[in-house]
């Protein structure tokens, strides 16, 4: 993976953003040459006609502010398959599917569309915008922005130091090998929102409810017993991922394993909202506040600078090997007595 970098204006900004790249060919590779590419390697003709059938049910969505990191790929998928007709019932084909194609196209896409926010900000403002990985040079709009590939250790952290700004647009969380990286060496981040970077909405009522009604075994509840500012709360993420509405919540054995109503230990871990108290002042989700979030970091750098000092607190803080050893030892101890 490499790392895509936006150079800034006259006066030396830079924008560097972490590129996630899910394809041998490179970062530059648009959506529909990586849809084109993955549907030759298909074979089936069925397989390729979902994946058509995908490609253009959802391009629009996928390359617009509604999409997020957090919407229901498989529930897309799903759609395709009603309109085709091609329904994958087994489990492995359809986990490589979504695996080698639906999830690649839907990260590739986001990135994509999420560049576009920024060239047209950069082309009105007069900032100039450099990108660093494979294949940009090729890209048909960004590819007058290529600077090669960024080289892994020292060059890379020399990047994110020297940037005024880091920009996060992949389908990946926050909480992310390459964002912490970027925080730790140094870098200030704008992050491209995600509803899973925060801690679900009335979290606090949720946790109460299940430790007063003892529920310590999956099982499933009804909204109607549920606290009413919870279920509220977790309707809106549904609809804003892409989820249908359920009147029910089935509390699995994974959630009460990790969260622990009991006993939820230190929640800086559990999303990107609880370890760093400023997501939500470098988060956007479209053109309009990605421009004013960068007018106003750049214009405000005794901001961006303390912003970046308690990101780069919490990352060696809590995400270091020195961290993070002893709580994974602790928790396999705790699992086995």
């Amino acid at each position: 993976m490499q790392p895509a970098h936006f150079d800034g204006g006259g006066e030396g900004e830079f924008l560097v953003a972490p590129a996630f790249a899910v394809s041998a060919q490179g970062d530059g590779e648009t959506p529909e040459a990586l849809h084109a590419r993955l549907r030759a390697g298909a074979g089936h003709p069925r397989v390729q006609a979902l994946m058509d059938a995908f490609f253009d049910g959802t391009r629009e969505l996928m390359g617009s502010s509604r999409f997020n990191g957090g919407y229901d790929l498989n529930g897309l998928l799903r759609q395709a398959e009603e309109r085709t007709g091609i329904v994958v019932r087994d489990s492995a084909v359809r986990d490589r599917l979504m695996s080698v194609y639906v999830r690649p196209l839907a990260d590739r896409t986001l990135r994509h569309a999420t560049l576009a926010w920024v060239a047209d900000w950069a082309d009105l403002t007069g900032r100039v915008v450099h990108l660093y990985g494979r294949g940009w040079e090729n890209h048909p709009r960004f590819g007058r922005y290529a600077r090669g590939v960024a080289e892994h250790g020292h060059h890379l952290g020399r990047i994110a130091r020297h940037a005024r700004i880091n920009l996060h647009m992949g389908t990946s969380l926050a909480l992310h090998q390459r964002v912490l990286e970027t925080v730790g060496a140094g870098g200030f981040m704008l992050i491209r929102w995600n509803p899973f970077d925060f801690e679900p909405p009335a979290y606090e009522s949720f946790r109460r409810w299940l430790v007063e009604h003892e529920v310590r075994e999956p099982r499933r509840i009804s909204n109607g017993e549920l606290p009413a500012d919870f279920v509220e709360g977790r309707l809106r993420r549904l609809e804003m991922t892409g989820r249908p509405t359920q009147d029910f919540l089935d509390v699995s054995a994974e959630y009460l394993l990790e969260q622990n109503p009991w006993d939820p230990g230190d929640r800086r871990f559990n999303c990107a909202e609880m370890a760093f108290e400023d997501l939500h002042r470098i988060t956007f989700d479209g053109p309009a506040s990605f421009a004013e979030r960068a007018e106003h970091f750049l214009s405000h750098p005794d901001e961006r600078e303390a912003v970046t000092a308690r990101m780069r607190a919490q990352v060696r803080e809590l995400f270091t090997y020195d961290a993070l050893v002893p709580r994974l030892l602790a928790f396999v101890k705790k699992c086995l007595e």
